[in-house]
């Protein structure tokens, strides 16, 4: 499958979001950005290395061997405030024996761990979320892997989209002010894990669409009917406070900020 056309496929806890972020209006780091190292069983911190996928035509991190332990990470910087779908582009080859984490939050200082219990494989908050969200404002997402606990939906969900890129949702992140974004990985290896290819991670805009944001801005300046928008007939402070709720991402103009002249 080329990456162009992947499926967008949910995660734990992003079921009623997937899907929401505008794919045209999105900020997005390739794979060729991400930091990190790995452990196989032979020598120890290896630099991440990048390679080209020439059948797929994109640059992408391609990971193989007997890993013991994977981290990885990238941060978008300057985000806009708003909503954004949080996704990551990757693909994984045959069957792989792991425990992974993937996390992301705001600010650049996003812990990533795999000594949860497989109880805890299907969480999407824990405490190290709390802590996060505390530090930062911003509540974190959560997606766990581990390929020893069947009942783990993260399993399911690699295991039945092997050998083909898949797009996965983690779910929407809400910024109050602007500020870096953080995706991290943690991995774990419980075996043979081969051939692990990250392709990028994307940030997609959560919000009302191009040309509904366009009418509330003719609505603010007066410019708009009744008839396409109703709001027209509100006053103008009542239709920036219902802007505001509804552009996502926001980005601060005069006329929301501080009004038409």
């Amino acid at each position: 499958m080329n990456p162009r056309s992947h499926a967008l496929i949910s995660t734990p806890g992003a079921e009623e979001t997937v899907g929401v972020g505008d794919a045209a209006r999105s900020l997005k780091l390739a794979a060729t950005k991400f930091s990190g190292s790995f452990d196989n069983w032979d020598v120890r911190d290896h630099e991440l290395q990048f390679s080209y996928d020439v059948y797929e035509n994109i640059g992408v991190v391609e990971v193989e061997g007997q890993l013991r332990s994977l981290d990885s990470q990238a941060t978008l910087e300057n985000v806009p405030a708003g909503e954004w779908e949080a996704t990551v582009l990757i693909k994984f080859e045959n069957n792989q024996c792991f425990r992974a984490e993937w996390r992301v939050g705001g600010g650049t200082n996003v812990e990533c761990h795999a000594d949860w219990s497989p109880q805890e494989s299907n969480v999407t908050y824990d405490e190290t979320s709390k802590a996060m969200e505390e530090a930062t404002g911003v509540r974190p997402l959560l997606f766990r892997v581990d390929s020893d606990h069947f009942n783990c939906a993260g399993t399911k969900i690699i295991g039945s989209n092997k050998m083909k890129w898949v797009r996965l949702s983690l779910g929407v992140i809400r910024l109050k002010e602007p500020g870096d974004v953080t995706f991290a990985m943690s991995l774990v290896g419980n075996g043979w894990v081969r051939s692990i290819h990250f392709g990028d991670v994307e940030l997609r805009a959560a919000g009302i669409g191009r040309e509904k944001e366009k009418l509330l801005m003719m609505c603010l300046e007066g410019k708009a009917s009744a008839e396409h928008c109703p709001l027209q007939e509100l006053p103008t402070e009542m239709i920036r406070k219902v802007s505001r709720f509804l552009i996502s991402p926001w980005h601060s103009t005069l006329v929301l900020d501080h009004g038409c002249e």
